[in-house]
């Protein structure tokens, strides 16, 4: 019994050593600073909004969406990030429902203050974790219109007052965003380095904050939108 305690207390101290060697580990590759674009896949998962839509009787918005942004970020201290950085996207449905053809768009924007800290150093690969702590907003735009719409049918609804039935409304709601972190960096060159991250959204839009035309909206639903998200970004510094 001795044996296997020496053994395994020896294999874990070896373990232990191997590991603070290579946190401790210079990096052949460091960017001190840099930026570049980001590219970001977001899961889309909120009943509230899908029932409502299925309601109008077009298809259910998907379940993800990918967003576009940027970001940068400077090396304060060994090991330590502080940077930035912003995204948008969309997701919309449609579909015909005689007379009528109906369209919902949902859009996302944020943006915050970001901080990261290197777990591991390897010659080309460096291993973190990070947060985001940002505000934005989303948006949901509903539309409907009379098909078919021709020219005639356009003017004629402002010199008579009647013919294309169409309707639009825009509502939104302000967001407060905290999105944690664990990523990998890959450099290419010491200027340039790949960056894949995985995390967690979380953020929530209390029913009280949705607006339309900002004007307050009544009796609107608290809506999460807490999911998992994929990201990944090309850096270009020095």
């Amino acid at each position: 019994m001795d044996h296997w305690n020496r053994a395994v207390l020896t294999a874990l101290f070896c373990t232990l050593l191997l590991s603070s060697s290579l946190i401790a580990a210079q990096p052949a590759y460091l960017l001190h600073g840099g930026g570049g674009p980001m590219f970001m896949y977001l899961g889309f998962d909120v009943p509230e909004i899908d029932v409502k839509v299925q309601e109008l009787g077009i298809p259910a918005l998907g379940d993800g969406m990918m967003l576009y942004g940027g970001g940068g970020f400077a090396q304060i201290v060994p090991r330590f990030r502080l940077g930035g950085m912003g995204f948008g996207g969309s997701l919309s449905t449609s579909g015909y429902q005689s007379p009528f053809s109906k369209e919902v768009d949902i859009g996302i924007g944020f943006g915050g203050i970001t901080g990261e800290y290197d777990l591991l150093y390897l010659k080309r690969f460096n291993g973190y974790i990070g947060t985001m702590f940002g505000w934005g907003g989303l948006s949901i735009s509903i539309h409907r219109s009379q098909t078919p719409a021709n020219w005639e049918d356009i003017w004629g609804d402002y010199v008579q007052g009647t013919s294309v039935e169409n309707a639009s409304t825009d509502l939104n709601g302000s967001l407060l965003i905290l999105m944690p972190w664990a990523g990998a960096r890959y450099f290419l060159t010491s200027w340039m380095a790949i960056d894949g991250r995985a995390g967690y959204f979380w953020s929530k839009i209390d029913g009280e904050d949705w607006k339309t035309n900002d004007e307050k909206v009544f009796n609107g639903p608290d809506i999460d939108l807490g999911n998992f998200y994929l990201q990944l970004s090309l850096f270009f510094g020095g």
